[in-house]
């Protein structure tokens, strides 16, 4: 009855805040409209676009969340040991070239890849420039171009022999993880042979989606779930195709951008081996401007690779939680410390992969279970035995596997990220999803008031300042008339002609100030009328700010 009661409450609240939205994008509009400044125009064109790009998240209940992270941080490795079981393909040269959303759904059974209509149509005339390019250059040419990129080859290959399709839905495991290469690589090899092939990658709307299961752990909270999680995996700033073009950087961190802008959370994941290190460092200065648009309290961060700490490293967790806080200029908050985690990604994947086999991929009971039939056996025992992981294996029981397994698990460090951060954004993924779109909304028309009464108080002064010009020009006008009646009285005899000559000058020097005084007269009312706009759309944003805070008190009493 409670879930019930709280899902009908979210459910209205939801209505609200997309009209709230819609509402305020048309504002945004608005204010595009009536400034002046190309500058100022862009920017409320881009909050009009912000908004209106969130509007479909909102209506799914979908929390998204960004992953940005240098290039083989193990980004795809910690996303497959949430979903427990290999989905995104991994590979030591740098394997993410374009975004992907996967989506986690527990009522699903195996995952199923979308590519929109939209998106296949791009993706199809990028083929197409791709196959012109490589008929005029010839296959050896190519290749040599992509020396540097042996693993393009087959790909290159493919395209020249117009074999290279994309289907829009995909179903499976090694299906979806061989597709999301072949759909990687081509962005690869478009970015490396098609000169302007960027015109169409900023055309494509939609990201491929991955709808998937995830890990079943006691820790995560299926049941009192409402709303979707949607992560979003990254290029890193060091992946290779990013330092071979013209501004292929540029464009890395305009996708990025663009992702954060439609985010509610931003996972930073960092690399234990390059800890404060260039490569390190670059990711740190990205997120200190990302900061600036999520806010402190939407970033989560994770050091991967612990398993690579030696024993006589001399930074201890604390010290590396707190170097982390200073870094970024975070609190350093109790708070904010629970929003750091250490993990071992490999080792969290390597357990969980072989669990699940055994306890629900394999048809057979455990006790009939043979070691060699098992996919995840061998990558399980690289990690727990070492270098004697094949004779370790040869002479080893699934009990015993499953025994490393979990103790492998508990030293990942993975359960208290899942228990802290994934089951927190799932369970309260419907109201974190409306508070962050209307923090975000509040921010725009708080700058949107700002600048509207910065223009309003600059229109005022310019107009106060024109006002005392014009008296000014009335009070010279008065000295001189006072001027001329003394010179008048007192040399009406002896200066009869220099009185007349200057009465000549004054009288068509007062005529100019007449024309001068009627021409700033005349310019008061457009000033007018541009006031009331103003005063108009300030007192539009105010009444619309009014209702984001108390739809904001809504949704904190709602997660609290």
């Amino acid at each position: 009855m409670e879930t019930q009661s709280l899902t009908a409450s979210i459910q209205d609240l939801q209505k609200n805040v997309v009209e709230t939205l819609q509402e305020a994008g048309k504002l945004m509009g608005r204010a595009s409209d009536l400034f002046t400044i190309e500058s100022e125009k862009k920017k409320y064109i881009r909050f009009q676009n912000e908004i209106n790009e969130a509007l479909p998240s909102i209506k799914n209940f979908e929390l998204r969340v960004v992953i940005v992270a240098p290039t083989s941080a193990g980004k795809s490795t910690l996303v497959n040991a949430m979903i427990g079981r290999e989905l995104l393909p991994s590979r030591t040269p740098d394997m993410t070239a374009y975004p992907t959303e996967i989506v986690f759904k527990a009522e699903l059974t195996e995952p199923v890849l979308t590519i929109s209509e939209d998106t296949l149509s791009l993706f199809n005339r990028a083929i197409e420039q791709l196959q012109i390019t490589i008929d005029i250059l010839g296959l050896d040419d190519t290749l040599k171009k992509i020396a540097d990129y042996p693993l393009l080859k087959s790909l290159a290959e493919k395209v020249k022999e117009r074999e290279l399709i994309f289907l829009p839905q995909i179903t499976g495991y090694e299906e979806i993880k061989k597709a999301l290469t072949e759909i990687n690589d081509f962005v690869r090899l478009c970015r490396k042979l098609v000169p302007g092939i960027n015109q169409i990658w900023s055309q494509i709307k939609d990201l491929p989606r991955i709808e998937t299961p995830f890990i079943k752990d006691e820790k995560i909270n299926i049941k009192k779930r409402i709303g979707d999680l949607v992560i979003i995996d990254t290029p890193g700033p060091n992946s290779r195709e990013n330092n071979t073009g013209e501004t292929q950087e540029d464009i890395r961190k305009e996708l990025i951008k663009k992702q954060v802008n439609q985010s509610s959370v931003v996972l930073v994941l960092l690399d234990y081996t390059v800890f404060n290190t260039e490569v390190d460092n670059q990711i740190r200065s990205e997120i200190k401007e990302i900061l600036e648009v999520i806010g402190e309290d939407n970033l989560y961060i994770l050091v991967n690779k612990i398993d690579q700490r030696k024993p006589d490293d001399l930074i201890t967790p604390e010290q590396l939680k707190e170097s982390i806080i200073a870094s970024f200029n975070l609190n350093s908050s109790s708070n904010k410390n629970n929003k750091i985690f250490e993990v071992s990604g490999r080792r969290a994947f390597c357990a969980t992969n072989f669990i699940q086999e055994i306890k629900q991929d394999s048809p057979k009971e455990k006790s009939e279970i043979q070691i060699s039939e098992l996919k995840t056996a061998e990558l399980l025992a690289a990690e727990v035995f070492g270098m004697d992981w094949k004779d370790e294996l040869d002479h080893s029981t699934i009990g015993k596997l499953e025994k490393k397994a979990g103790k492998l698990w508990e030293k990942s460090k993975f359960s208290e990220f899942l228990e802290n951060t994934i089951n927190v954004l799932l369970v309260k993924s419907a109201p974190l999803s409306l508070k962050s779109v209307l923090k975000r909304t509040e921010n725009r028309l708080k700058d949107l008031k700002n600048d509207l009464i910065s223009w309003k108080s600059g229109l005022d002064k310019d107009f106060n300042q024109i006002q005392g010009e014009i008296k000014f020009v009335e009070d010279e006008k008065l000295i001189i008339e006072t001027y001329e009646k003394v010179l008048e009285d007192k040399l009406n005899q002896q200066l009869n002609y220099l009185n007349d000559y200057l009465d000549y000058v004054l009288k068509n020097w007062v005529m100019i100030l007449h024309q001068i005084l009627e021409s700033k007269k005349l310019s008061e009312e457009p000033f007018k009328k541009l006031k009331f706009k103003l005063e108009f759309e300030i007192n539009s944003s105010q009444e619309l700010l009014s209702k984001v805070e108390n739809q904001l008190i809504v949704v904190e009493k709602l997660i609290d």
